[in-house]
């Protein structure tokens, strides 16, 4: 049976399409030295440290994103084998699920203007006393609080931070986030074995588009 996904990130639909990857158990002792050095040097040195035996994955990484240094750091100690060259071994076995796959781009001002407007419209909505409200519950120490916006908001209720700076912050590294996307889509795109194609949707009439998708889900959907 055929399914439609809207959104989700590029990582999510990279594993939709093409599976998950060999899952490898942990070592908590190993993790615990982790998060004691980051106590003390701070994450920079596992970051450092992950450079120097698996570039790749470092580079793909989010700056501030401890976890999944961590895991990287962790299946290397625990394998031998860096989690790129895991990647790699899996995909020369692995068998992509039958797509289309639709990239639904906008100019870079018009984008960015969009991110903003979304920012203010959570703002007014209610996005600091939920953030608030969150604090009442769980300690800053939870995970949700390592989302992008919500540690800058977090910050503001707990420390007085500035919510004009926390606001400016949250707003560039948004737009950071999404040219990334763009990087990682353009890369999507590249690959033959993607079904992909691209539209601006700033230059094709909506109507043109829902035709089209419509006229290709039908065909796609009665192949398989």
């Amino acid at each position: 049976q055929g399914v439609i996904v809207c959104g989700g990130t590029g990582l999510f639909l990279k594993h939709l399409i093409e599976g998950l990857v060999h899952a490898h158990p942990g070592d908590p002792a190993y993790r615990a030295e982790m998060e004691e050095r980051i106590r003390r040097e701070g994450l920079g040195s596992l970051r450092a440290e992950l450079r120097r035996v698996d570039p790749l994955r470092e580079a793909e990484i989010f700056p501030n994103d401890p976890f999944r240094v961590m895991r990287a750091l962790e299946i290397f100690h625990t394998t031998g084998k860096t989690m790129s060259q895991w990647h790699a071994e899996d995909a020369e076995s692995r068998t992509l699920r039958p797509h289309l796959y639709y990239v639904l781009q906008r100019p870079t001002p018009e984008l960015d203007a969009r991110i903003f407007a979304r920012i203010d419209a959570m703002m007014e909505a209610g996005w600091l006393r939920e953030v608030e409200a969150l604090l009442e519950r769980f300690p800053r120490t939870t995970r949700c609080f390592k989302a992008l916006g919500y540690r800058e908001l977090m910050e503001t209720v707990l420390d007085s931070r500035p919510l004009p700076e926390a606001l400016q912050e949250i707003k560039t590294k948004t737009r950071q986030f999404a040219k990334r996307q763009r990087t990682w889509f353009r890369g999507v795109r590249q690959n033959p074995a993607y079904n992909v194609r691209e539209v601006n949707l700033s230059e094709t009439p909506h109507e043109v588009l829902l035709e089209e998708l419509v006229t290709r889900a039908e065909e796609f959907f009665s192949q398989i």
